[in-house]
């Protein structure tokens, strides 16, 4: 009978192991969910938004001298170039960003500052 009552308790541990096991997965799931779905929304309620008359690249160069910063699409991310120099990659998927921001991406966005910079990029996140 003791035996029994073992085999029994360790069977129902086993079982609140896995129940757990499995409400973390689920729970788990339903935070990546979450958060994949409201970043998508976030992106669709502020788009960046950019004026179609800004100039080039080549014209703001030729104005000033200054350092030059260009935000294009690099095998899918963003990536941020200086002075046509590439500088680092940014982990924003350019697939998961509204259709007008990828099309400005994809002929590159030019800023001539710094701060111009931080306020495009900081817009994604």
């Amino acid at each position: 009978m003791e035996q029994e009552n073992e085999k029994y308790g360790y069977v129902s541990k086993i079982q609140f192991a896995i129940s757990i096991i499995f409400l973390l997965i689920i729970t788990m799931m339903l935070f990546i969910c979450s958060y994949l779905l409201l970043n998508s929304k976030i992106n669709q309620m502020h788009p960046l938004k950019i004026s179609n008359e800004s100039p080039t690249f080549n014209e703001i160069k030729n104005e000033e001298k200054n350092e030059l910063y260009l935000i294009k699409e690099y095998n899918g991310k963003l990536a941020v170039y200086k002075n046509n120099d590439f500088q680092y990659e940014l982990d924003i998927f350019v697939f998961t960003l509204p259709e007008e921001d990828k099309k400005l991406l994809s002929q590159g966005i030019t800023v001539s500052s710094e701060q111009e910079l931080n306020d495009i990029i900081s817009s994604y996140y």
